[in-house]
């Protein structure tokens, strides 16, 4: 799990595709609809798969977060 953030975090900050923002308007050089929309997806993703204490650690499986918040628009 924390490999996946931490390639989230890079992926945020290297990219550099440029594209039209309509679902937020803020003009972030290379942080375009598409890419905003991927991101969503995966972490609500990692968040069902937390939430249903299906992801796995050295130790174990990670404790459930049921209660853990679903990215909206």
């Amino acid at each position: 799990m924390e490999l996946h953030l931490v390639v989230l975090a890079t992926i945020l900050g290297i990219t550099h595709v440029i594209g039209k923002n309509t679902v937020c308007e803020n003009e972030i050089p290379g942080f375009d609809d598409d890419m905003r929309i991927s991101i969503w997806n995966k972490h609500n993703d990692y968040r069902s798969a937390l939430a249903r204490g299906e992801v796995k650690m050295k130790n174990g499986s990670a404790r459930q977060a049921s209660k853990m918040r679903e990215l909206v628009r």
